[in-house]
């Protein structure tokens, strides 16, 4: 009966990691972390528009983490900010209503587009948001990216 029970959870168990696999097998989806693997410099694009909305908490189904929403001249944007874009010194400042030039990579998280932001340029101001790996820079990190000290961190 054990045996039984065992075989059962272990076939449960391979199932669930199936699954999981298939979801992030989606051509472009976002994986839970983004590493050097997954973020690729040369598929960067750079994206001009009007800030609609700025998200501090993602709305249902959006990658986690602070969004910006945008108008381009061919429609609506969402770019994902990085998990600390509007903490600390060196915050993301921007508001509806500006304009904003966004650069990095598109990706799809549940079958929607979404732009992993790297930088962000409001007026003469730069924000770098992401190493070029594309993980998330701490604002310690953040300082000394606009520094040109930490390695991966520069624009």
């Amino acid at each position: 009966m054990q045996r039984k029970i065992l075989g059962v959870w272990v076939c449960a168990l391979v199932f669930l990691f199936s699954f999981a696999a298939l979801t992030n097998a989606e051509t472009g989806a976002v994986p839970r972390h983004i590493t050097p693997q997954n973020y690729n410099l040369s598929r960067e694009i750079t994206v001009s528009g009007l800030v609609t909305s700025v998200l501090s908490r993602p709305n249902r189904g959006m990658l986690w983490g602070p969004h910006l929403l945008f108008r381009t001249s061919s429609g609506n944007m969402d770019a994902s900010l990085g998990h600390f874009a509007l903490i600390g010194k060196g915050a993301l400042s921007v508001k509806a209503g500006q304009q904003v030039e966004v650069t990095g990579l598109m990706k799809s998280f549940h079958g929607q587009p979404v732009l992993l932001a790297r930088i962000v340029k409001v007026g003469s101001q730069s924000y770098i948001l992401r190493s070029t790996q594309g993980a998330s820079l701490h604002p310690s990190a953040r300082q000394g990216a606009l520094n040109g000290s930490p390695k991966g961190a520069q624009q």
